[in-house]
């Protein structure tokens, strides 16, 4: 073993708190002094966290592997050869917010998570963490990949050079890590704006799959792509009632959020009543497309017949009685243009193309969640540049087992359990 004494229990179970909260160690420190309680000499407690990070990321690596094998189980005894993944990426600071303003791109730290969507938890089975910070550059003015154990280990793993938004390469390293473990995948959800679903195909294309990966687009992101689209659309004077050029653009933007509502409610509906039948699903948004041009132009002699959202002329069901952006009544005046404009924003959500990327009804919420989660570990105004991957492995081991049991397993892992009855 070591020279020296052995660390202090509580010394290692600190940090795992702390790694679980936006806290970092100057600010633990304050705490304490604030307290009039001396506080642990600064440099102990780096050394305690550097000792404590390696076990978490190794502990959560094991976690993540036991579930990813759970889910491949479950799959099995349904008949099914992999798991569905959804994956989604979380950046230090937005890609697109530093745009004019400084060069190269803005984010200097990113994480790739990956989560399985056989069971109901939706747990993480394959994280990636891309960095671009050494803690060492404090000490040199150029931060080299130290090769010397006595300069201390270069933190980064990424260049400075190398673009942090390539989603495609760190999806590549989540569906490697789960291939290497004997985890098959059958479909990947993404958003839109996503090349990360590419990488299973490359995967497939090198034999490393046995079938070919169905590629699914989140709905939630995809209602508001089309919400987006819609007010971009260059419609006639005459489409949008209103007396001035203010009013008949407010009121534009009020009809993209109502018809990606209409549009989503629909899809919802036809789901349910489908079973999930592509077929059956495609011949009913044929009806319903059409029914939906015809209501908002105020003829609602189809949507009895086809619409799920409108029954009718009748106030009690006409959708624009439920509407939270229009009144009963409302219609709009469209030219022929506009009619095929009208067209094409409802087939952004309801079209052939779409439907066969979205029949599964698959998202990423649950990444999403998890992005948010891992704010409590990595804060937007703190860069952890030592520490950041084992934070965001604590992070994400926190959503998978629950804040309680996760701090207690790592305990347990560090050598120091919490005793019971505490």
């Amino acid at each position: 073993g070591k020279r020296g004494p052995k660390t202090a229990a509580p010394n290692l179970r600190v940090h795992t708190g702390l790694f679980q909260s936006p806290i970092h160690i100057e600010g633990f420190r304050k705490i304490f002094l604030s307290t009039g309680t001396p506080a642990p000499a600064a440099s102990s407690m780096r050394a305690s966290a550097s000792k404590v990070a390696k076990a978490i990321v190794k502990e959560n690596k094991k976690s993540m592997r036991k579930h990813a094998k759970f889910a491949s189980k479950l799959q099995k005894l349904r008949g099914e050869s992999g798991i569905p993944v959804e994956g989604d990426c979380q950046y230090s600071s937005p890609l697109y917010s530093g745009v004019g303003k400084k060069p190269m791109q803005p984010a200097s730290q990113c994480v790739y998570t990956m989560s399985e969507n056989a069971t109901t938890e939706k747990k993480v089975v394959s994280m990636a963490t891309k960095n671009k910070l050494c803690s060492r550059s404090r000490v040199k003015k150029r931060c080299p990949h130290h090769e010397d154990e006595d300069e201390g280990k270069c933190t980064s793993n990424l260049d400075i050079e190398e673009s942090i938004g390539n989603e495609l390469q760190w999806a590549e390293d989540c569906l490697r890590d789960l291939v290497k473990k004997g985890t098959q995948i059958t479909e990947v959800t993404t958003d839109g704006d996503s090349a990360a679903h590419k990488a299973a195909k490359q995967l497939y294309n090198e034999g490393l799959l046995d079938q070919a990966p169905i590629h699914n687009l989140d709905t939630r992101h995809l209602s508001c792509s089309q919400r987006k689209k819609i007010n971009m659309k260059s419609f006639s004077s005459h489409m949008f009632p209103g007396r001035t050029k203010a009013k008949r653009q407010s009121v534009h933007g009020h009809f993209a959020c109502d018809l990606a509502m209409r549009c989503q409610g629909e899809y919802q509906k036809a789901i349910v009543d489908t079973a999930g039948d592509l077929q059956k699903l495609v011949n009913k948004m044929k009806r319903i497309r059409k029914a939906i041009r015809w209501c908002y132009k105020g003829r609602h002699n189809k949507c009895r017949r086809s619409s799920y959202m409108c029954g009718g002329i009748g106030k009690k069901d006409n959708w624009f009685s439920k509407s939270p952006y229009f009144k009963y009544g409302f219609k709009l005046t469209p030219t022929e243009k506009d009619d095929e404009l009208l067209s094409e924003c409802i087939r952004e959500k309801l079209g052939i193309k779409m439907l066969k990327k979205t029949a599964r009804n698959r998202n990423t919420q649950k990444s999403e969640a998890v992005n948010r989660g891992m704010r409590r570990s990595l804060p937007k105004n703190v860069t952890f540049k030592k520490n950041f991957e084992a934070r965001a492995h604590c992070a994400v081991h926190a959503i998978n087992e629950g804040p309680a049991s996760s701090i207690m397993s790592l305990c347990d892992t560090l050598g120091v359990p919490i005793p019971d009855g505490s």
